[in-house]
């Protein structure tokens, strides 16, 4: 049997950029990943997967049973910026040291080894979730 895979990042190293969210089914010879959602939460304290998401993404094609979201520019458009600071260069980057949440849920419809096609969810909570820095 045949299940299809999500990579994201594992430490805080993973979690720059660029940083990708990866969804990977190519374990047997007819296996088939046809559509993946994303919905990514981005959030600052306590960890949670509640409250409305940041952004909501979809593909409904593979290459070679893979499916990759490149979310840097998502996450780094999350980040805080203090408008309050000036200076000749323009408005400085957000404040040292600042810390987000990702918390990416979503599911995907795949085929086991020719079967016909099943949408799961892959995630629901904050299983995948990871700690970014604005480095």
């Amino acid at each position: 049997m045949s299940v299809p895979v999500i990579a994201t990042p594992s430490s805080l190293a993973m979690a720059r950029s660029p940083q990708f969210i990866t969804g990977k089914n190519n374990a047997l010879t007819n296996d088939q990943l046809q559509q993946m959602d994303l919905t990514l939460r981005i959030r600052t304290g306590v960890l949670a997967a509640t409250g409305t998401a940041n952004y909501v993404l979809n593909k409904d094609y593979s290459i070679n049973q893979v499916i990759n979201f490149e979310i840097s520019d998502l996450v780094r458009s999350e980040f805080y910026h203090d408008f309050s600071i000036w200076n000749d260069l323009g408005f400085t980057q957000s404040p040292q040291g600042e810390v987000l949440w990702v918390i990416p849920t979503g599911s995907w419809r795949y085929s086991n080894n020719g079967a016909a096609p099943d949408t799961t969810v892959w995630s629901s909570g904050t299983t995948y979730a990871y700690l970014t820095t604005d480095g």
